[in-house]
């Protein structure tokens, strides 16, 4: 029964437990208390359902063979149709819903009742309150609930008419230009004992259930309880009054009430009703017009004609634009950190670019991101080498929490880009000259997410698109490419094409196939620069990068493709892929499925991935149990990296 959700049909719980086995889970109660459907009691049943459970007719109420016809449908979206039980006198109604409540709550007993009339005074349904006995834990007020009775052809029936439901007071209200609308009856009722129009809705946080028309072009007050639910449904019923047409919409929060407390508490405090009326409108007075529409959401849109052109802004021409996302990508050891770092030296000096030797540019910081490179052995080394200046360039080494989450105790952890975005910014106000922000490799901040599905991906890269845009810095994220070599090269980045897709310029560094030593920056994508940005080619020489003067005419796939060759000869198929095995599950444990789906991608043998699983120091393990479980593949050591199991619960 997991599956099944009916509007007609309640779950048991601990505290309204099965009448016919006891149990507070699996079983179901109609609302109306006619029906149940249980899966530990088969005497007594109309009808066993398979693994629906038991159907019990816990009233004289007919059930044909369409009727279990249409309930076997149960895990299938199954409404029920049921025939209610028809009482001639509305009392009958009352008292047998009575007794059903007093099986639950001995203490029961009939409370107050508030009738729904239409436009013609006549009575559509009625709320009847029943007091229950005993006292809420958290208010210490008496727990009550609340049952709709309806009217139907022969008599009334327990539940709700059909909607469009009439306004409580309708009749009431009809020439009042300010109406209050509280979250309930007793609270409307108090108010109009003192002589302020006012009305409720039947389900206050469904108002699109409600007839609303009777207040349009009204002035309207409403009067939530307080608390934050109460608080939440008004804003729902403002939207909706809205939409209907009514003018004047204000909210008020009555004052110095307690928790869940509403009108009725307010004017039980006051001395006289006179007193407590007038403090009510002088309140309805002074609070504020309220817009609904700031409780909804809504698309933001601008005409061009409003939109000012403005030119791309460049921190390298033509290759890595200001306020952009750039991706960096290439092989592991081919040389992009060295790359990144050699930028990095030349804002932090103002020393010029390469294919601009003649031109000089300001002094500017960097904040680095390197989860692969240790700041002290390698990160200051190489920028000393190339002579930058360390007092421009940070590097994030971690997040530090604190506080009442910590129980105020420092702990330290990763950086992520799913939550910890919000305290890049902040690093990136605290210098105001900072330029670029590098992320090496992106793959390390994504905490969990999977980097080979698309939505995953635009979802995180997103606002780091928009915290780029926003302070005007550059963004290069530095990543890894898969080694399908049947593909263009625009589709070589690790993972999900959403990387590629979100950057505005994307590069390549690669290996020249004929000169081990000389690396290649390459164009793969670039939306805002020419098509055919040239490439450039550099050395790593003692630690320092040695620029080409030339440019390089050729584009990324071709030297691509000339590479790929090269390697094929080189190495057997399996050493390929515990390659390739190696470098995916290096970003974290991938499900088995999504494994296949890659292996597919790549042209490769699913039989000899699996031979190679093995060789390349990767393992499978399940996650969860039953239906629920999933299977990952992951590197040794790595299991501290799958994620936790679902409980049942979430």
């Amino acid at each position: 029964m997991d599956q099944f959700d009916d509007q007609r049909f309640d779950r048991v719980s601990p505290d309204e437990p099965c009448l016919l086995c006891g149990k507070p889970d699996w079983c179901l109660i109609a609302k109306d208390g006619s029906a149940a459907i249980c899966p530990r009691t088969p005497e007594g049943a109309v009808k066993d359902l398979g693994t629906a459970g038991y159907l019990h007719m816990l009233d004289e109420v007919e059930c044909t063979e369409a009727d279990v016809r249409l309930i076997k449908e149960l895990r299938e979206d199954y409404e029920p149709v049921k025939k209610p039980r028809v009482f001639s006198d509305f009392i009958d109604a009352v008292k047998c819903q009575l007794k059903s409540t007093r099986s639950k709550h001995p203490g029961a007993k009939i409370g107050s009742r508030w009738y729904y009339k239409n436009e013609r005074e006549k009575t559509v349904f009625f709320v009847q309150r029943f007091e229950l006995g005993e006292a809420d834990s958290e208010t210490g007020k008496p727990k009550k609930k609340f049952i709709p009775f309806k009217r139907v052809d022969k008599g009334w029936a327990i539940g709700d008419p059909k909607p469009p439901f009439p306004l409580w007071n309708l009749g009431g209200i009809g020439d009042a230009e300010r109406v209050v609308v509280t979250e309930g009856e007793k609270a409307a009722k108090a108010l109009v004992s003192i002589g302020i129009p006012a009305t409720t809705l039947h389900q206050f946080n469904c108002p699109e259930k409600t007839d609303l028309s009777p207040l349009k072009d009204k002035a309207v007050v409403v009067m939530p309880d307080h608390d934050d639910q109460g608080e939440l449904s008004a804003h729902g019923v403002m939207v909706a009054l809205h939409e209907t047409g009514c003018g004047d919409i204000r909210m008020l929060r009555l004052p110095n009430l307690p928790p869940k407390g509403d009108a009725v508490e307010f004017i039980e405090a006051c001395d006289t009703g006179r007193e407590a009326r007038k403090r009510l409108l002088q309140l309805m007075n002074e609070s504020k017009v309220i817009d609904p529409l700031e409780f909804i959401d809504y698309l933001k849109v601008i005409r061009l004609s409003d939109v000012e052109p403005e030119e791309i802004e460049w921190l390298w021409p033509e290759r890595i634009p200001l306020g952009k996302l750039t991706v960096l990508v290439g092989d592991p050891g081919v040389g992009k950190s060295f790359l990144t770092m050699d930028i990095a030296a030349r804002l932090s000096t103002g020393k010029p670019w390469p294919d601009a030797p003649g031109a000089k540019q300001p002094v500017r910081s960097v904040i680095l991101l390197s989860a692969e490179d240790d700041p002290a052995d390698t990160i200051r080394p190489r920028l000393d080498s190339m002579e930058g200046n360390p007092e421009k360039v940070c590097v994030v080494t971690s997040v530090i929490e604190q506080g009442e989450r910590t129980k105020h105790k420092k702990r330290e952890r990763l950086f992520s880009l799913v939550s910890d975005i919000e305290k890049l910014e902040r690093a990136i106000i605290q210098h105001p000259d900072c330029a670029l922000v590098v992320i090496d490799p992106i793959s390390a901040y994504m905490s969990g997410k999977d980097t080979h599905k698309d939505a995953e991906i635009r979802g995180v890269l997103t606002p780091l698109a928009g915290l780029a845009a926003k302070h005007r810095v550059a963004v290069v994220a530095v990543t890894h490419m898969n080694k399908n070599s049947k593909v263009d090269a625009i589709y070589r980045t690790m993972g999900s094409v959403g990387i590629v897709a979100a950057a505005r310029a994307v590069w390549s560094v690669v290996k020249d196939p004929h000169e081990d030593t000389r690396r290649l920056l390459l164009s793969v994508k670039t939306n805002i620069a020419r098509d055919s940005a040239n490439g450039l080619a550099y050395a790593i020489v003692d630690g320092v990068v040695t620029w080409e003067e030339a440019p390089i005419t050729q584009n990324a796939q071709h030297f691509l493709q000339q590479s790929d060759e090269k390697t094929e000869e080189s190495k057997s198929s399996t050493d390929e892929i515990v390659e390739w095995l190696v470098e995916v599950l290096s970003e974290g444990p991938v499900l088995a499925t999504e494994m296949m789906t890659l292996a597919r991608g790549m042209a490769f043998n699913w039989r000899t991935v699996g031979n190679a699983k093995k060789k390349a120091g990767a393992v499978s393990q399940r996650v969860g149990f039953g239906e629920g479980s999933k299977v990952y593949w992951l590197l040794r050591g790595d299991e501290h990296r799958l994620p936790k199991p679902r409980k049942e619960s979430e």
